[in-house]
């Protein structure tokens, strides 16, 4: 598709900031994409997650789209998915 990887989630979450200004959008599919950014070396993605930033950006994320999917990381080496599936209406795991 092509977006960038940062900045993205990460720098919202850290900075509490809205995350909409870092949506990309695919011109050829229209597709809105919030790339996950970059996770500083002293902090883990758990870290960011696990406050009130999730569910605020999540929810005004419902409020802006009309289907919204998340993609995380592996559940067993990573907390990170567990705060997502916390979250989520649906959860398909692969």
């Amino acid at each position: 598709i092509g977006a960038t990887q940062s900045p993205g989630f990460a720098e919202a979450l850290r900075r509490g900031l809205p995350a909409k200004p870092f949506v990309q959008i695919d011109p050829l599919s229209g597709l809105h994409i919030l790339p996950a950014g970059q996770v500083g070396s002293a902090e883990r993605g758990a870290d960011l997650m696990g406050g009130d930033g999730l569910r605020a950006a999540l929810e005004a994320a419902r409020a802006s789209y009309d289907v919204v999917i998340l993609d995380g990381p592996p559940l067993l080496p990573f907390a990170d998915g567990c705060y997502l599936l916390d979250q989520a209406d649906l959860a398909l795991l692969v």
